[in-house]
């Protein structure tokens, strides 16, 4: 598999597959149970063999290659896939199709809504992983991020997005839901399952049963997030958003002042004694989460990936300082 295999008509490795494959044929009807492949072992072989074959063909007459590489040809994604399924599944190693189905649906859902960096490029949101980490530093705003706001024409630039954008608010409502007892205050949270309305048809595909709708209020909420967030890793805003020391807070303190401008917030007391504004805090943390983790993951990535070449370039470095002072020594005795 090291060498290539080649357009060739008397190229061996192609003599050596088709061989290959006769002798598995024979092999199989073959009476002897004595030292023999299991059934998945002998199929996963032959069907592989063939595939080599059949590809190797294709891509020379088809796609005018003169040479593959079949050890190019990997299952790596395939697998890893596969992982991601039975990890979502409940870390179960036989996944039903209903499974698979669903946690399918939830991966394409992750990729229907990104993130624009300007060092680092697009990159996927993951729209279940948040961590709920209570952090109660308060971030001051530097002047400098005072002019972002959310214009219309923002929100109409992510008009497409915004059935992804419902249903990661549907998400938050549930990270919030889940804490609060009064009914008043939970049905601020939702709204009507069947109002028809543009934004819940994803939800309502992905639905039996358990989802929740979450009101307009909630959908503003992590709209505004959104485009802050995205604002924030623009060019403009980028080198700048990195240096602050929680950058969390500073998206809620930024979308907070937002929205009471806007006169969108909520200051409302409910006569259970609950201020609704701790429940809007509860929101905004989940969907800033969620929105900043697989940005904070790629810088950290680039980070530690720096430090390691750095390093490896001083190793080098020193041995052939130390390659050079042995020889250097070598040279000296043999003068002598």
């Amino acid at each position: 598999m090291a060498e290539p295999i080649t357009d060739s008509l008397n190229d061996i490795k192609k003599e050596f597959l088709k061989k290959f494959i006769a002798w598995l044929d024979k092999y199989e009807k073959m009476d002897s149970n004595n030292g023999r492949f299991s059934r998945e072992t002998h199929s996963a072989l032959r069907q592989t063999s063939q595939a080599f074959l059949s590809v190797t063909e294709y891509c020379c007459n088809n796609l005018n290659m003169s040479y593959l590489l079949l050890g190019k040809i990997q299952t790596d994604k395939l697998e890893s896939r596969f992982g991601q399924y039975r990890s979502m599944s409940g870390d179960q190693y036989h996944i039903s199709i209903r499974q698979l189905y669903e946690t399918e649906n939830k991966l394409r859902i992750s990729r229907e809504l990104k993130l624009i960096s300007h060092t680092s490029g697009s990159f996927d949101i993951d729209l279940f992983d948040n961590c709920d980490q209570d952090e109660n530093s308060v971030e001051i705003i530097d002047d400098f991020f005072q002019d972002i706001e959310v214009s219309n024409s923002d929100i109409d630039k992510v008009a497409d997005s915004l059935p992804v954008i419902t249903y990661l608010a549907g998400y938050c409502s549930h990270s919030a839901h889940k804490n609060v007892k009064c009914y008043k205050c939970r049905k601020k949270l939702l709204t009507d399952k069947e109002m028809d309305v543009d934004n819940f048809k994803l939800i309502k595909s992905c639905d039996r049963g358990g989802l929740l709708y979450p009101s307009e209020f909630v959908t503003n909420i992590v709209l505004h997030i959104y485009i802050v967030t995205q604002k924030l890793i623009s060019e403009k805003y980028e080198l700048q958003f990195l240096k602050v020391q929680n950058q969390r807070n500073l998206v809620m303190k930024l979308v907070e002042e937002l929205l009471m401008s806007k006169d969108m917030w909520d200051f409302s007391v409910c006569s259970c004694g609950y201020t609704f504004e701790k429940v809007i805090a509860k929101i905004m943390k989940s969907a800033t989460n969620t929105l900043l983790n697989n940005y904070c993951k790629i810088k950290n990535d680039k980070q530690k990936g720096s430090k390691t070449k750095k390093k490896r370039k001083l190793e080098t470095l020193s041995e052939i300082k130390n390659t050079s002072s042995l020889l250097e020594k070598k040279t000296k005795t043999n003068t002598k």
